[in-house]
């Protein structure tokens, strides 16, 4: 079987394209909301913060949703925040779930080339 990262690549190889790429950080298995069957057409893909951010190769997210989360916020993800929007994907999103004000909720920032960083709360124009 194919790690995420392979079957993500692969996919954009064959032109397509998923509605959606979530980036977990430091789990080491997927939340519930992944088990649900909505969900099976997103790949998941869970990257180490021990790895390099400089070595990541991010091609594969170009225009793309991509939709980052991590427990708590530290120079490392805000170095992947940066890598990430440089890969040009269609929207970014970095949810914290240290800043969150409840247990549901993310909090965080969003991009998108015409607007920039914005706070999750703000709309994109």
């Amino acid at each position: 079987m194919l790690k995420t990262s392979e079957w993500l690549v692969r996919m954009r190889l064959n032109g397509k394209k998923p509605p959606m790429v979530f980036i977990e950080i430091d789990r080491e298995q997927p939340s519930d909301w992944f088990a649900w069957k909505e969900t099976w057409s997103i790949p998941v893909l869970s990257l180490s913060s021990t790895f390099p951010v400089e070595r990541l190769d991010l091609r594969c997210l170009v225009g793309l949703n991509v939709s980052i989360i991590a427990d708590a916020y530290s120079p490392w993800v805000w170095a992947l925040w940066g890598k990430i929007k440089e890969a040009l994907p269609g929207y970014a999103a970095l949810n914290i779930r240290s800043f969150a004000k409840s247990e549901v909720d993310d909090f965080g920032w969003h991009w998108t080339a015409a607007s920039g960083d914005k706070l999750l709360t703000e709309a994109c124009p």
